[in-house]
Parts: C-alpha cells; structure tokens; sequence
C-alpha cells in the first residue's frame, strides 16, 4: 500500500475539501492513502521530528519504501522552543499577546529574549541544511520518493533533490 506523506505548517495544513492541493495530489497520484502531519507556526524541527517518528513507525502510518513523502520547509528562523505548544514556534507573529493564556505570557517573554540575545540567522540556517542532509539520507536509506517544497525564499542547497522553482 503506497502512502503520499505530507509534513509541514500552515502551506500543508490538512483540510477535509477534496480541492486543496494535498489532497489533488494524492489523488493525481493514485495512493492509497494519505497521512498529512502539518500544523500552523511550526518550526522545521517539529517538521522533522514528525518525519522521523514515521520512519520510526511511530503514528498513524508508517513511511516506507515506495512511499512518497512531500516536505514543505518553513522560514529557518522558526524554533520549536516548547514540546506541547509547536504553533509557538513562529516567533514573527506580532499579536500572541491576543492569543496567549495569562501562563503564556512568561513563555512568549522567554521567546523574546531568545530572538533579541541569542537567536542567529546562520545558525539556523545551518540547522535546517543538517535537517535536509538527513532527510536525503533516509531518502537513499529506505528508498522513499521525495519532494521538498520551500515555503519560503530557497535559501539552502537543494542539490540531489528535484528542481523546484520559487516558494510557496
């Protein structure tokens, strides 16, 4: 049984109309089934811990051989700074004072302080080149079909992937 598997943020999100492109692509692709594991303001770490936990087994379905996995990267800049709150990742978002509880609010401080003193845009640029280098070796490993899709400016080395022209 062939699996179309989607990872990513808000680009991927799964929605149940049979006209969102997730859903015309596996059907113009003619699997069997299809596992979307994408969720709005999330980091490319939580992006990946996902795609590991299918390789792993771990989930709803498992990643196989055969399989086609789609990969829709997010800005490098995002961090997923809490396990249980992974739409807290898009430190960007201007207005999470409206949509933060009054506990939240320590940890959108912490998260300022984070990207005022520590964050640097190289090394997050790096992280996510480690994450591509490890997903293409799993890849090659497992013998899975892979599209990496950049939500935004494609800013790192795609080589040994298929071309892809412009962002989401």
């Amino acid at each position: 049984m062939r699996t179309l598997h989607i990872f990513g943020d808000s680009f991927s999100q799964p929605f149940k109309e049979d006209w969102v492109w997730t859903n015309l692509l596996g059907s113009k692709l003619k699997v069997d089934a299809l596992s979307n594991r994408s969720h709005i303001g999330v980091s490319n770490d939580w992006i990946f811990a996902n795609v590991r936990q299918a390789i792993l087994g771990q989930g709803e379905r498992p990643l196989v051989k055969d399989d086609v996995v789609v990969v829709v990267l997010t800005h490098p800049q995002r961090y997923w700074f809490f396990k249980d709150k992974p739409q807290f990742s898009n430190y960007m978002i201007s207005n999470w004072d409206e949509f933060a509880t009054e506990h939240d609010k320590g940890i959108t401080e912490a998260i300022k302080g984070y990207v005022n003193y520590i964050q640097r845009d190289e090394l997050d640029l790096i992280r996510t080149e480690f994450q591509v280098g490890w997903l293409k070796q799993m890849r090659n490993q497992i013998g899975f079909d892979l599209l990496i899709l950049p939500g935004f400016d494609p800013i790192i080395d795609y080589s040994g992937m298929i071309d892809v022209l412009g962002d989401l």
